[in-house]
């Protein structure tokens, strides 16, 4: 939406097709029946509303749209670079990362699902973090389902020199995995197919990711990822928004159109594993 409203804040037209417009014109120019209507209110500075209309044309075969507005009573001509919005499939419309936390606010992360053996509860405490200056992760403690976890180990770097890194550190590396996830694009299912997968239960999902984060100003995150597997290589993808840290969700109330490559979901449980046994996690590793 904000790389909409900043295309429409420095929208220019090459110039103007018809200055007052009789309705044949509209009707010339694909105006009368206008394939997209843009409708927004502004406010100034001084608090007044100013209710803002127009309406633009199909693409043409060159490559323009015609767009009308009663307030400037004209048709103008503008080029599709400064509308390549209209030509957006869906997923256009969505950040493709989806795992959009800050690790200092993350509190728990739950692993569950039929790709998983049992359940596994990540608990992020930063109680001994400097938070002087705002929430930080200097000195953060992970807990996999109540255990600290505490422990170093040898990595070797590509130069070949060793270095001895902690069990927080190595779980950064998770961590930064989960941010690197990926909408890759629309799943190739039907409705009704969709509809099914939501409706399975959720320990027959491949995984789901159940994430309770809060950034200590008074807002709070809880939701809820689940993953479908539905060919070798993609797995279908669905977000649910939870009341409270103590709402396990409802898969029916989740909502989803995209898919995921299904090697992320099965490095991910993987990663999980290597850090609790101590092994190193190599973050842009396919395993």
């Amino acid at each position: 939406i904000g790389a909409v409203l900043q295309s429409l804040y420095s929208m220019q037209f090459d110039g103007v097709a018809v200055l007052g417009p009789t309705d044949e014109d509209l009707a010339d120019y694909g105006l009368e029946e206008p394939a997209h209507r843009f409708s927004f209110i502004y406010k100034n500075a001084e608090g007044l509303e100013f209710t803002n209309e127009f309406v633009v044309s199909a693409k043409t075969e060159d490559g323009l749209y015609y767009a009308y507005s009663p307030i400037h009573d004209m048709i103008v001509r503008i080029d599709k670079s400064q509308m390549a919005y209209l030509d957006w499939e869906e997923i256009d419309w969505y950040e493709r990362e989806y795992f959009l936390f800050n690790i200092a606010h993350v509190q728990t992360i739950k692993l569950e699902g039929a790709g998983v053996k049992s359940p596994i509860v990540f608990t992020l405490d930063n109680s001994k973090s400097d938070q002087s200056k705002g929430m930080n992760s200097d000195k953060l403690e992970i807990y996999a389902n109540g255990q600290l976890v505490d422990y170093n180990l040898t990595v070797t770097k590509p130069s070949g020199s060793q270095v001895t890194e902690t069990a927080s550190y190595n779980f950064r590396r998770f961590f930064q995995a989960l941010l690197t996830a990926s909408m890759e694009g629309n799943a190739e299912l039907t409705e009704e197919e969709m509809a099914a997968f939501r409706e399975t239960p959720d320990d027959e999902c491949l995984l789901k990711i159940t994430i309770h984060a809060d950034d200590g100003k008074g807002s709070t995150a809880n939701i809820c990822y689940r993953f479908y597997r539905y060919t070798e290589r993609k797995a279908y993808f669905t977000v649910e928004v939870l009341d409270s840290t103590s709402d396990t969700g409802n898969p029916t109330e989740a909502q989803g159109v995209f898919y995921v490559l299904r090697s992320f979901c099965d490095k991910l449980i993987a990663d999980a594993y290597r850090f609790m046994e101590g092994t190193e996690i190599v973050v842009d590793s396919k395993n």
